[in-house]
């Protein structure tokens, strides 16, 4: 299953600091990667992972990274076409140090960018750090099989991620408070409409979405929607077709 949590803080964090707050997110997400844990701790970024090792379990230890580039990876999923990827990749004179499915992120993020969840297929969610750009990545597969959820901090300090939302609160740092619009919701419809979960502050990062976080900039990038053609009900009786709009809630702040 794996996990993965982190931060971003734009004033920075004392390495000790990052790391404790890391390792308590980490330990709340436990039971999602009993295999392996790890953490890579900057002042901007600290980036943690718990694994279930299952490709390449000895070789494939998270966060990876790639020292030359400068990026580091938290991963949890799996990708269905990266033997096709990695032999491309080879062919071209690339060369990888593990076995593992994750490692494919890093040479297309670094031919494709924040585009390069557009080139796999899978179901994964992400957070890749680029060091030399100062930029975090945050990304989730097409249909969202895999979780992941943000919240800044109460004191506006830093910008928190985490597979599930009890990571974020385990930081210490969001206090966990009921949504009542999403109260409504689940009322209303059974669920919290997404982004909205069921805690002020707390989102969903969409389906098939890369968010981008650089300085006091964030962006979100939809690289996939699902195209929903208009409902023709005249053949039942229904009168006019009718078009189909899914909204999104007007106040989401990424």
């Amino acid at each position: 299953m794996c996990g993965l949590a982190g931060y971003f803080a734009k004033g920075g964090l004392r390495p000790e600091e990052g790391a404790a707050l890391v390792a308590r997110m980490l330990e709340a997400i436990h039971h999602r990667g009993p295999d392996d844990r790890g953490q890579v701790i900057e002042p901007t970024c600290g980036v943690g992972s718990t694994r279930l090792a299952i490709v390449d379990i000895e070789g494939g230890h998270l966060p990876m990274e790639d020292a030359s580039a400068g990026l580091v990876l938290a991963y949890n999923g799996e990708l269905y076409d990266h033997a096709r990827h990695r032999a491309a990749l080879e062919a071209e004179g690339h060369r990888f140090h593990t076995r593992s499915d994750a490692e494919v992120l890093l040479p297309l993020y670094q031919r494709h960018g924040a585009d390069a969840p557009q080139h796999v297929a899978g179901m994964f969610a992400f957070a890749l750090w680029d060091a030399q750009a100062r930029r975090l990545l945050l990304g989730r597969d097409r249909f969202g099989i895999k979780p992941l959820f943000i919240a800044d901090s109460d004191d506006g300090r830093l910008l928190l991620f985490a597979s599930e939302v009890k990571a974020l609160f385990a930081s210490g740092l969001v206090a966990p408070r009921m949504d009542a619009r999403a109260l409504q919701d689940v009322l209303t419809a059974g669920y919290p409409m997404p982004p909205r979960t069921a805690f002020v502050g707390v989102r969903a990062l969409p389906p098939g979405t890369v968010l981008e976080v650089q300085g006091t900039e964030r962006r979100a990038h939809r690289y996939h929607r699902v195209a929903y053609p208009n409902r023709d009900t005249r053949s039942a009786g229904w009168g006019r077709p009718r078009r189909w709009r899914r909204s999104e809630p007007a106040s989401t702040r990424w």
